[in-house]
């Protein structure tokens, strides 16, 4: 009796352990993903919103330059981005596109694709088209048309010092 005391009880000790483990290392994606853009104070008028993304553009011709839209252009569903990018930009020939509204949150996701050899430090042309549901509705508030698109370097390694992207302001058409 005594044995089996003693096996019940490292064997719930070791159950403890596993699932302590198991829920402290899993991710839950919530039900309304956002991403965070940094933004900045300025003038507003009563109509803009204090988390307009498109006041903090920053170009990085170095690394990444869209060819086929100009900042806060007006974008239709599906939008077509062309451009160039750092070989190194991407992983497996692709980096990750997300569309998000004005206020951070992903209303599409989708992946350019490069049209050459990847693996090179030198510029690749990449291509990606992207279905939305626009935000914006026709008579809607003036913020509600702003929006980003966010075209993130590729990050097989997960470590943050090897993250980057480039956050591109756009105006929603209305739907």
């Amino acid at each position: 009796m005594k044995g089996f005391t003693i096996i019940a009880i490292v064997t719930l000790l070791f159950i403890g352990i596993f699932l302590f483990f198991e829920n402290s290392t899993r991710v839950v994606a919530p039900d309304n993903p956002t991403v965070e853009i940094p933004t900045t104070t300025s003038e507003m008028t009563d109509q803009e919103s204090p988390a307009v993304p498109n006041s903090n553009y920053e170009p990085k011709p170095d690394l990444i330059v869209v060819e086929n839209l100009n900042p806060g252009e007006t974008i239709t569903s599906p939008v077509t981005i062309t451009g160039k990018a750092r070989g190194y930009w991407f992983f497996e020939a692709t980096f990750p596109i997300i569309i998000t509204r004005y206020d951070g949150e992903m209303i599409a996701q989708g992946y350019a694709t490069a049209e050459g050899d990847w693996m090179t430090e030198d510029f690749v042309p990449f291509t990606a088209t992207v279905e939305y549901v626009s935000p914006y509705s026709a008579g809607g508030m003036e913020f509600e048309q702003k929006g980003s698109i966010i075209l993130e370097k590729q990050n097989a390694s997960g470590l943050p010092e090897n993250a980057d992207s480039l956050v591109f302001p756009i105006t929603f058409a209305a739907q």
